[in-house]
């Protein structure tokens, strides 16, 4: 998929604030209206806006598909839920761990996973570990501010980046943004 920048097409219109710049809120959108994703899942729902809002937006337009969304802050999870109608057909906001609720899922089963900025090195190993596991083949991961781990003294986000290295093809990474990079499972 090539971004051409230039149009929105209506995206953005009613999003709520959210970390996702712009720039990366259509990247999602426009992916997932090309894809049509059928199961995704987002760890870190953050307060609903952004990337939340902007995946949701696409699925309504596609009518199809249904995304799972995960928020362990009570504070962030109320937010976020104020932003959405009652009974959204497309969207399920959980008050839960990611992993808790992918590890119930069957492996290749989903077709998109956004994973927002993780700040614990461990718990990201987590989150990549059960995302590569629950994609199907072709599906598509969406890293969203990925914290720099130059200076912890800890190696476990290697054997996630070799595994990033050895299973998934690149397509894009959109620079002067907080980071937003976007791969395929082999």
């Amino acid at each position: 998929m090539r971004y051409n920048g230039e149009t929105h097409g209506g995206c953005m219109e009613g999003c709520p604030d959210g970390q996702a710049s712009a720039y990366e809120r259509l990247y999602m959108y426009n992916l997932v209206k090309e894809i049509k994703p059928l199961l995704s899942l987002e760890c870190g729902t953050w307060k609903g806006g952004g990337s939340t809002f902007s995946i949701h937006k696409a699925l309504t337009e596609i009518n199809d598909g249904k995304f799972h969304t995960f928020e362990v802050n009570q504070e962030f999870y109320e937010s976020a839920i104020s932003k959405f109608p009652q009974k959204c057909q497309f969207i399920e906001l959980h008050l839960q761990s990611f992993v808790d609720y992918a590890s119930t899922l069957e492996s290749e089963s989903v077709d998109l996973v956004l994973v927002d900025s993780v700040d614990d090195p461990v718990l990201n190993k987590q989150v990549l570990l059960e995302t590569f596991r629950v994609l199907k083949p072709k599906g598509h991961i969406l890293i969203h501010d990925f914290p720099d781990y130059e200076d912890i003294q800890i190696n476990e986000i290697e054997v996630v980046k070799d595994y990033l290295k050895n299973n998934f093809v690149f397509v894009n990474y959109l620079e002067n943004t907080t980071g937003l990079m976007h791969c395929t499972k082999k």
